[in-house]
């Protein structure tokens, strides 16, 4: 799968997607992470990302981590989920959507 730079704010994507995959740096303090967004998820509690870091090392190449997006002005902010019911509907989603 062809990695693609996010042009546009992931929050006014209007699909969802599982199929596609994204890189962006996050931003964090005066940390920079690559990442990869590997899926947009839905839910009647916010939008999701699925994301996975390039640069860390303690990655395995099937791990990711859920993120809720939050729109503002600036672009998408994103919120590490720590919450294991919202991160198991986000990857039961994400399982349905990709037919596995």
């Amino acid at each position: 799968m062809e990695e693609q730079p996010l042009m546009n704010s992931l929050s006014e994507m209007e699909n969802d997607f599982v199929d596609e995959t994204y890189k962006i740096t996050l931003v964090s303090g005066d940390r920079n992470v690559e990442a990869l967004i590997v899926g947009k998820i839905s839910l009647e509690s916010g939008i999701y990302a699925i994301i996975h870091p390039l640069d860390d090392p303690s990655f395995e190449e099937d791990e990711a981590i859920v993120f809720q997006v939050f729109p503002s002005e600036d672009g998408d902010n994103y919120r590490c989920i720590e919450d294991e019911d919202i991160v198991d509907q986000v990857f039961a989603e994400y399982s349905r959507l990709k037919g596995v």
